[in-house]
């Protein structure tokens, strides 16, 4: 009887041991915080359209942020917005920063895609200021 008790909180306590928790307790020497600053290129402020008219360059709050680890694993996403001026705590070592606006696969002078593609490393216990530039990204001439 108190095999079958036990059992739910066994799984319980594999399934959270398991889940691969990419943040490090704050004041570990294996932290450190990142703050991103992203702006656009300022030499495409305007993109001409086929039909005539003009598209503004989005607002920075409106990309899409990821952040991707050395191996590949993507375990942040959120707008910029939601970012811009909060300090991030991250295991140290190499990741990427990648900020994304509108369809990739999008194809046509109406359908800009932006992105900002960045590689950065975290130091133990420092905090440190990813630079991101987002530009024109699926242009062809």
């Amino acid at each position: 009887m108190r095999r079958t008790r036990f059992l739910p909180a066994l799984a319980v306590l594999c399934l959270l041991s398991c889940n691969e928790n990419l943040i490090v307790t704050p004041g570990s020497e294996a932290y450190g915080e990142v703050m991103i600053n992203l702006k656009s290129d300022e030499k495409v402020e305007i993109v001409s359209v086929r039909s005539g008219g003009v598209a503004d360059l989005p607002d920075e709050g409106d990309f899409w942020i990821e952040l991707v680890n050395s191996s590949n694993v993507k375990f942040r996403r959120e707008k910029y917005s939601e970012l811009d001026g909060k300090r991030i705590g991250m295991n140290s070592g190499e990741y990427t920063l990648m900020a994304k606006h509108g369809d990739s696969l999008g194809v046509g002078f109406d359908k800009p895609f932006y992105m900002a593609k960045q590689q950065f490393t975290v130091e133990p216990q420092k905090l440190m200021t990813v630079n991101a530039v987002a530009k024109l990204a699926n242009v062809k001439l």
